[in-house]
């Protein structure tokens, strides 16, 4: 219960629960701010190396570094090494 002068914590508002959704990287469920993300920040909110590729599913469009998706939740993702590339 809140106090009469207490400030509402906005981590706990419902509110704030409202503007995360959950999607997936390579089968991990993953809470993510809804809305305009990079590619770079959903590969650092999965835990995943920013020279990997990161690719939206069914279509298997990769996702570069520095694009802006609109995640609106429930979006799969798989993220793995570059392949094919020489050395």
């Amino acid at each position: 219960m809140q106090k009469q002068n207490e400030k509402p914590n906005p981590e706990t508002h419902p509110d704030h629960a409202a503007n995360f959704v959950t999607i997936k990287v390579n089968g991990v469920e993953i809470r993510i701010k809804r809305g305009g993300q990079t590619g770079i920040e959903l590969k650092t909110a999965a835990s995943c190396p920013s020279t990997h590729v990161l690719k939206l599913l069914p279509e298997m469009t990769e996702i570069a570094n520095e694009a802006r998706i609109n995640i609106k939740g429930g979006e799969e993702f798989v993220c793995h090494p570059r392949m094919g590339q020489a050395s």
